[in-house]
């Protein structure tokens, strides 16, 4: 039976938007486990650790209600970039967070395995796409992508 155990959870807050809605980031690292899984080099694990990052702009007026939330990286970038988002962390910083988020969240829902090209699973060139080494038909199953412990030890860090 598939088991997920917390290994780490932290909401962190990066700052305002250009609304002044303050925005929070969550994230989580479980360990999953009880079953096999394939990883993107065709490896099994009977374990591995699993990246989840979520964020939340909150108004300053609001009970608790949010703006906007989810994957809201590319919101956050966009504002930091064109420097209307008021960073509460260093902006280098965030930008590193952004960046793991947009690698490595959910690593563990990889379509493809490295012999494969990546792309839009809508896109027929990529989606029939059959790995050489194994047969595997690209977007058949999800494969993990483990974590590396310097990746699991700076998020750890924030």
């Amino acid at each position: 039976m598939k088991k997920r155990s917390l290994v780490f959870e932290k909401e962190i807050y990066v700052g305002r938007d250009r609304d002044g809605s303050r925005v929070y980031i969550e994230v989580n690292i479980t360990e999953e486990s009880g079953r096999e899984w394939q990883t993107i080099d065709h490896k099994v694990v009977s374990t591995y650790l699993r990246l989840s990052i979520s964020g939340q702009a909150i108004p300053w007026s609001s009970g608790g209600d949010f703006t906007y939330c989810g994957q809201i990286q590319s919101t956050i970038m966009g504002q930091v970039e064109d420097e209307t988002f008021q960073c509460s962390i260093l902006s280098s910083k965030l930008i590193r967070i952004l960046d793991i988020w947009n690698r490595w969240h959910l690593n563990d829902l990889i379509p493809g395995c490295v012999h494969q090209k990546t792309g839009s699973y809508d896109d027929p060139a990529i989606s029939g796409q059959i790995c050489p080494d194994t047969g595997y038909k690209y977007g058949h199953a999800w494969l993990v992508e483990p974590l590396p412990g310097p990746i699991v030890d700076e998020v750890i860090s924030w």
